[in-house]
């Protein structure tokens, strides 16, 4: 990706992304173009012809069009956009966790941030876990003041839930919460998996209507939610949604005996 001609084509998609935005939706005249972008007719010209060396516009009979080379970098680089600003807007959230924290890309994308400092976290998760059908929660503390309203969604609502947790969590949470956790598991709904990985980031993910929404939940050191990154991206929810599987199929499932 670093050689030269890589480097200029992304330079000029860069450069040049509002002229590519303008001919997303069909052909579009030079004229009518320059104008709608407050430009030349030169400027115009100009972009065009490094555009079209790049491949990425063509000219046609009704007007400059997108090549689907065009279509798809512009869509890639937008992406890209979209992820970079959700990354630096989530920049103070991540500064404390470890360069291994298993994190993917597109979460970040268009993402919403729930900052316990400024909102409350954990009611986005219970927000989220009210409209579901089906939840996986990986976790390696036990949310005290979320458990309640885990079994409420479990026993009342109907609600699948498949928890994931270190072992500390686990213990915690039987112990703690045993009978929440038991009526829980009594309607078959719930499932408790144990495992032996350990982890930072929390990740709750959310089946609801068709749609799987991500989140990813950062502690604050202190068995809190410091915050909550959460995403209705596509590919955030599939990452989500498998990774959460994965774990899961990788874990040992517990009885409530």
């Amino acid at each position: 990706m670093t050689e030269p001609a890589n480097v200029a084509l992304v330079q000029s998609i860069a450069n040049r992304s509002d002229l590519l935005r303008a001919l997303r939706d069909g052909p579009v005249e030079r004229r009518p173009l320059g104008d709608a972008l407050g430009v030349s007719r030169s400027t115009v010209d100009r972009a065009v012809r490094n555009l079209s060396d790049h491949g990425l516009v063509a000219q046609t009979d009704a007007g400059l069009r997108l090549t689907l080379r065009g279509r798809l970098s512009l869509d890639a680089y937008d992406a890209f956009v979209e992820t970079a600003a959700g990354l630096s807007r989530a920049r103070p959230l991540l500064a404390p966790l470890s360069d291994s924290v298993t994190l993917e890309p597109p979460l970040f994308r268009d993402a919403r941030l729930v900052d316990a400092h400024e909102d409350d976290p954990v009611g986005t998760l219970r927000s989220a876990m009210e409209r579901a059908d089906r939840v996986w929660l990986v976790t390696p503390i036990v949310l005290d003041d979320f458990v309640d309203a885990c079994r409420s969604a479990v026993v009342d609502g109907g609600l699948d839930l498949d928890l994931v947790c270190t072992s500390t969590a686990l213990d915690s949470l039987v112990t703690d919460h045993r009978d929440a956790v038991l009526s829980a598991m009594d309607t078959g709904r719930l499932r408790l998996h144990r495992t032996g990985r350990d982890f930072e980031c929390g990740l709750f993910v959310v089946d609801a209507d068709d749609d799987t929404a991500a989140y990813a939940i950062v502690f604050d050191g202190d068995d809190g939610v410091r915050a909550v990154v959460a995403s209705d991206d596509e590919q955030a929810g599939a990452w989500a949604r498998h990774r959460a599987t994965s774990l899961v199929e990788g874990a040992t499932p517990l009885s409530p005996e």
